[in-house]
């Protein structure tokens, strides 16, 4: 690939390399050299690792996964730490990018090693690889855009030998870039899709409309079982205090997004931006008509949005009523499981932390703003009308905003949340998610 070539590879790529990048990085993009380029172009590629375990039983099976985003990683780093230990598996290959490669390399360092890049073709080396270590078992995570998923969806068993092949639907949400065009009819002949909980089987049934039901079975999740902490009552008070948050105020957590990650569905080119901005007009009416009450907005940007700095500055500019608080929440600050329990309501367009929080007893609000392209028609995409009547019914905890007014309204009865995860419905909680999935997979 020529040098130009690369450049307007990196140009349109530029949303999704910017977050893998520390601060010093980012000036690469102004450069023009050809060795900054191969170093952008490092940072983003694909990377396959591999772990081999030394004591395995007979009929032992070689799993390779696939993952891209946060999310999927929370899934797939339990899972490969349990089948390390594990004697029914002989070995663990990642087919990894974005976020999640950056966090096999750290996390995993000196245990997943790297596939070097021999044939300067990535799947010719996967091929060679599958074959190498006669891979019996694929298993593809979801990405929202361009992650790896596809080499083993699509050619799992026709191209690279496996015997299974199985997608973790994580979430609750979209299944992403990979579904976007309605190419499901060309998915090889995979044996089953794994859902959190019946509610996102149904999610999913409805994307997948041309795979059999059967093939969608529930699990639960790593995600959900990774909510309880051993003392919740002292972990959320640790985590108020880390934001100084005192018993007496409300904290509302509201998850930012990406509008990059809309681009292909036809929204508002500013989704994120607008959803911003009306968000925080809402909290701002909120705590002018009940100034009895101290309340604090923590706001956590998407760590992949390039326009967070942006918003940070429109934060700094805002005049807030003396009964109102902004607190960046961001990832530098705190830890997810620190935002959940320091929240006593969570807000996002339709993140899993939406499904998070009313599990952990939060008031949860969708932001299905209406005036334009924007959280509505994501609503109305994902759930459709009848899923979304179903899931406010069922959950009193979850509200839609239809408008920062209506976000205000919804508010304005918000209390302090319960820190006794033990104390939470049965329903709400699932168990033993890793032994689930590994006892589907390696049967």
């Amino acid at each position: 690939m020529e040098n130009f070539e690369k450049r307007e590879f990196i140009a349109s790529h530029k949303k999704e390399i910017e977050p893998l990048l520390d601060d010093g990085e980012k000036i690469l993009f102004d450069n023009n050299n050809e060795s900054d380029v191969n170093t952008l172009l490092e940072k983003y590629e694909t990377k396959l690792f591999y772990y081999e375990t030394q004591e395995i039983s007979s009929g032992a099976k070689n799993v390779l996964f696939s993952v891209n985003d946060t999310g999927a990683y929370g899934i797939v780093e339990p899972l490969i730490r349990s089948l390390k230990q594990d004697a029914n598996c002989s070995g663990i290959g990642v087919l990894a990018s974005g976020p999640a490669r950056k966090s096999i390399e750290t996390q995993f360092h000196g245990e997943l090693e790297e596939v070097l890049n021999k044939k300067d073709k990535l799947l010719v080396d996967i091929l060679e690889f599958s074959q190498s270590k006669q891979i019996d078992v694929v298993v593809g995570t979801v990405s929202v855009l361009n992650g790896p998923e596809g080499v083993v969806l699509y050619g799992g068993k026709k191209n690279l030998g496996a015997k299974k092949i199985f997608l973790i639907a994580d979430g609750w949400g979209t299944l992403g870039s990979q579904f976007s065009s309605g190419n499901q009819s060309t998915l090889d002949d995979i044996d089953a899709i794994l859902c959190a909980d019946e509610f996102a089987s149904k999610i999913f049934q409805r994307q997948l409309p041309e795979v059999p039901k059967e093939l969608f079975e529930i699990t639960g999740s790593p995600m959900l079982d990774s909510l309880q902490v051993e003392n919740p009552e002292i972990f959320t008070r640790q985590a108020r205090e880390k934001l100084s948050l005192n018993e007496d105020t409300i904290a509302v957590l509201y998850i930012g997004d990406v509008s990059a990650d809309y681009e292909q569905e036809k929204y508002d080119s500013m989704v994120n931006e607008k959803t911003f901005t009306q968000t925080f007009n809402g909290f701002i009416k909120l705590a002018e008509i009940n100034q009895d009450k101290q309340y604090a907005l923590m706001f956590r940007p998407h760590p992949r949005d390039p326009n967070k700095e942006a918003l940070l500055k429109e934060v700094d500019a805002m005049k807030f009523p003396k009964n109102m608080r902004v607190i960046l929440a961001g990832r530098e600050i705190l830890s997810m499981q620190e935002a959940r329990y320091a929240a006593d309501a969570v807000l996002s367009i339709i993140s899993t932390e939406n499904f998070f929080a009313s599990r952990m007893g939060r008031q949860t609000v969708f932001l299905g703003y209406r005036n334009g392209n924007l959280g509505g028609k994501a609503l109305d995409q994902v759930f459709g009308q009848d899923l979304l009547g179903e899931l406010l019914s069922t959950d009193s905890k979850m509200s839609v905003a239809s408008s920062g007014d209506e976000l205000a309204e919804i508010l304005k009865n918000c209390r302090r949340a319960p820190q006794e995860v033990a104390d939470f419905p049965k329903e709400y909680r699932s168990k033993g998610s890793i032994e689930n999935i590994k006892k589907r997979i390696l049967i």
